[in-house]
């Protein structure tokens, strides 16, 4: 895997997500008007963006929805699985 991209309208919650994980996160700009904020952990890429609108996912092992699974350890130290079926 090289990247995980969330758009989300829980921006805050999203990105306490993803740093809790070990993701060192920063404010992005590329000039193309779609500022973010993104980072890497291990070599994978991750990047939050604000959703454009609300929405939900269509549920747990339903069609369309997705299931992420992460192992490592955490900030605070121990061995920690976790998986995220909505996005965070």
């Amino acid at each position: 895997m090289a990247s995980i991209v969330v758009f989300t309208d829980r921006l805050e919650e999203t990105i306490s997500f993803y740093r809790a994980l070990g993701v060192s996160l920063a404010d992005e700009d590329h000039g193309d008007g779609l500022v973010h904020t993104a980072g890497e952990l291990d070599g994978i890429r991750a990047a939050v963006f604000a959703a454009s609108r609300s929405g939900r996912s269509p549920g747990w092992r339903v069609g369309g929805s997705t299931f992420i699974g992460f192992w490592g350890q955490l900030a605070r130290g121990g061995a920690r699985g976790s998986g995220a079926d909505r996005g965070a």
